[in-house]
């Protein structure tokens, strides 16, 4: 994939003959969200997420019911991978709602576990830093760091 700046903190995504319009929002210091949307500003999904001390907590990740099934979460992921990497942060966690069937199949095929602690459940990922900046398929690292000082 490619990322072309197109001004302010919005960017275009180039994936597999798509087009993603990509916007960094940073809502706090270490609390960001990243935004996949269609050229005229249809949103079609956002990683919602906080960066602390080596860990990442995933608040949420949607995509709205039209855009499943067409890579608009995985583009999310690896995107927020990518940042996580960036930054040397190796967990990432997050609360998982079981109710929600099509989340266990896509965060099992990007490799996180499943586990409870009394009623709750949780992801859980160790990241492998020097194998995502290697393979990552976008050339995003330098650019993102741009739009979130």
């Amino acid at each position: 994939g490619i990322l072309r700046d197109i001004g302010g903190n919005m960017k275009v995504l180039e994936k597999n003959n798509l087009e993603f319009y990509f916007q960094v929002n940073r809502i706090e210091d270490d609390f960001f969200q990243f935004c996949l949307e269609k050229e005229h500003g249809e949103h079609m999904g956002a990683i919602s997420f906080k960066i602390h001390q080596g860990k990442a907590w995933i608040y949420s990740i949607a995509t709205k019911p039209e855009f499943q099934h067409k890579g608009v979460g995985q583009t999310l992921i690896d995107l927020f991978e990518c940042y996580c990497a960036n930054r040397r942060c190796y967990i990432v966690e997050g609360k998982y709602m079981p109710s929600n069937e099509s989340a266990l199949p896509f965060y099992q095929k990007n490799g996180y576990d499943i586990y409870r602690d009394g009623y709750d459940q949780f992801i859980y990922k160790r990241l492998n830093i020097k194998k995502i900046l290697n393979n990552f398929k976008f050339d995003i690292v330098d650019n993102l760091e741009l739009y979130t000082l």
